[in-house]
């Protein structure tokens, strides 16, 4: 395994090369309401062969040992882990830094100077945040419905090229003006002082059972990201870490 090394010092290891990141997409969710991000890359990793290719340290996050997101015998799931998608050439491999838990009381900013840090780093050719927002935010054109996702612009048009814009709507940044004072708006504000491509797919949600609300997130995002075969319906596998919550 090689190191990831950012400034603040050592912070995990790779199983590739940190240069391959440079031409792929890297889907970042942030927890939010429900943890719906995080349950859609659940389904992402299941339902397509990714490889876990390293796991980050974050003095910020809370720790987590669990139960593994892809099968085997010696699967185990930490608090950040990245994932890897080989597609063909003319499609951008995909990297995926899943998160587990929330960072610790007092430490909010210091993960996010440490994941910016390592974007920063990794310079991937385009930053794709996942965020959910309570159904009961007022946005500016009036109250949301649940399931409804929009893709906040910021990213550079040519950049769009690489995935379908045509999946989501595109809105401007007073979307989430609800949500000022979230994780992801720290994110959100940060990321705008660097020389980094990124946008936000996001999914307005009521907490509770959230299955379902995964389930589509995961298809839009899937639509998104241009894959292909995507499953519909009784056809999506659930992780087998769901079992003991569902």
């Amino acid at each position: 395994m090689g190191i990831v090394e950012q400034g603040s010092g050592t912070r995990g290891f790779l199983d590739i090369p940190q240069e391959s990141f440079q031409d792929s997409i890297l889907v970042f969710p942030i927890v939010s309401i429900g943890n719906v991000p995080q349950l859609a890359v659940d389904l992402l990793l299941e339902n397509f062969p990714f490889q876990l290719v390293g796991l980050v340290d974050s003095s910020g996050l809370i720790p987590f040992y669990g139960h593994g997101a892809l099968k085997g015998p010696y699967s185990i799931t930490t608090a950040l882990q990245v994932f890897w998608l080989e597609r063909a050439p003319q499609s951008p491999n995909i990297v995926c830094l899943q998160i587990r838990t929330p960072p610790a009381k007092g430490f909010t900013n210091l993960f996010v100077e440490e994941m910016i840090s390592l974007l920063n780093l990794w310079k991937p050719r385009l930053t794709i945040l996942l965020a959910s927002f309570s159904a009961l935010s007022i946005i500016p054109g009036g109250m949301i419905e649940p399931g409804q996702s929009r893709v906040i612009r910021t990213a550079i048009p040519e950049n769009l090229s690489i995935v379908n814009s045509a999946a989501v709507e595109f809105v401007g940044e007073e979307y989430f003006e609800e949500n000022r004072f979230s994780l992801f708006s720290k994110f959100w504000e940060k990321l705008k002082s660097f020389e980094l491509n990124f946008l936000a797919l996001s999914m307005h949600v009521y907490e509770g059972d959230n299955t379902n609300d995964a389930i589509y997130y995961f298809q839009k995002l899937c639509h998104f990201l241009r894959i292909f075969n995507v499953p519909d319906g009784e056809s999506v596998k659930l992780p087998d870490s769901w079992r003991s919550i569902l």
